[in-house]
């Protein structure tokens, strides 16, 4: 019996911190939907006959600091999870983006319908990109035509290239 895989192999140094954002992301959006939707559920139970005793606002000044609270609580609780995300992500993308001194390049043009890869050494490759294991290499990609999509879902790799640039 064969196992599904949802996620390609992680074939890059960063595929794992990549992977691990992604799931505390759709862990955290998980987590709020459901909260959320219980909160509604909730409400809808709580207050579905709407008896006068519920529609009553309180005025006193205790009730409306403990609502103060509430309020800072749930608008500081969450600011401050999406700061740490992005900090953490924004971490990892420049760890993704920033090329070591020591990288080999590899030359990568986009043409109609192909990919054509020419390594330092005079190598090419088309629609195939073979690089040393444990060596870090630097993609240098253009077009030659439109705008092309390049994807190495192993390396969690993905970059639009345009003519030109």
């Amino acid at each position: 019996m064969t196992h599904l895989e949802i996620f390609p192999v992680r074939a890059s140094s960063i595929a794992g911190n990549i992977d691990n954002i992604y799931f505390v992301w759709l862990a955290l959006s998980g987590v709020i939907a459901l909260a959320i939707a219980v909160l509604i559920l909730v409400f809808v139970i709580k207050y579905r006959r709407g008896s006068p005793a519920n529609r009553a606002v309180a005025s006193d000044a205790q009730h409306e600091h403990a609502m103060h609270r509430i309020e800072i609580t749930w608008t500081a609780v969450p600011l401050l999870i999406f700061l740490a995300m992005f900090v953490w992500s924004t971490n990892v993308y420049y760890e993704s983006a920033t090329v070591p001194a020591d990288a080999i390049p590899v030359y990568v043009v986009g043409k109609q319908w192909m990919w054509h890869i020419e390594h330092q050494g005079g190598q090419r490759e088309i629609n195939e990109l073979h690089v040393p294991v444990g060596q870090t290499v630097e993609l240098v990609m253009t077009s030659q035509d439109v705008i092309h999509s390049f994807s190495i879902p192993g390396f969690r790799v993905k970059q639009d290239v345009l003519p030109g640039r």
